[in-house]
């Protein structure tokens, strides 16, 4: 069986699409723990997933939650993710907006000599850009990290863009 190739969209709202086609996900929690299993490198621990989902909820409560939840994540989706002991686990490849910018952007910064170069990655993360990231969980102690990064990275983008521009005059 071949293996689909996914892309998650996390810049303004979710989008999941599978080889070019859009895959709706449900909205709510499936899209909240499908975002935190792509940005967490396609795995997360079933405890932790839990305790970032439902905070307040009972243990059992919650993990019943997360085993309905990945059900109809499945379902809508065609994703293959999978409980490997503790471990929740995407086996599929999903390729996402946010984590790319991070990637694009800290080389664009961390390109001191290659003024080209530089250029380049920055404007590569530029495009990526597409409204603020992991906006649907702005308020989410899991995000805020992710978010932060993301903000930072774009204010040291556009201090080095004005410094080259600057520099060029």
């Amino acid at each position: 069986m071949d293996r689909a190739c996914f892309e998650l969209r996390l810049f303004g709202p979710v989008r999941l699409s599978r080889d070019g086609e859009h895959t709706p996900v449900p909205a709510g929690r499936c899209q909240e723990v499908l975002a935190l299993l792509v940005l967490n490198g396609g795995s997360a621990h079933r405890g932790a997933l839990c305790a970032a989902l439902w905070p307040d909820a009972r243990v059992k409560a919650s993990q019943n939650s997360l085993r309905s939840l990945l059900t109809r994540l499945r379902r809508a989706t065609g994703l293959r993710i999978e409980r490997e002991g503790d471990l929740v686990v995407v086996r599929d490849a999903v390729w996402c907006d946010v984590e790319e910018f991070i990637r694009t952007a800290t080389a664009a910064v961390a390109t001191v000599d290659d003024v080209a170069t530089r250029n380049r990655l920055a404007v590569r993360a530029q495009e990526l850009w597409r409204g603020a990231p992991l906006d649907s969980w702005r308020y989410e102690p899991w995000a805020a990290e992710v978010r932060v990064k993301a903000f930072r990275l774009q204010e040291a983008l556009w201090a080095m863009l004005g410094q080259d521009a600057g520099t060029a005059s």
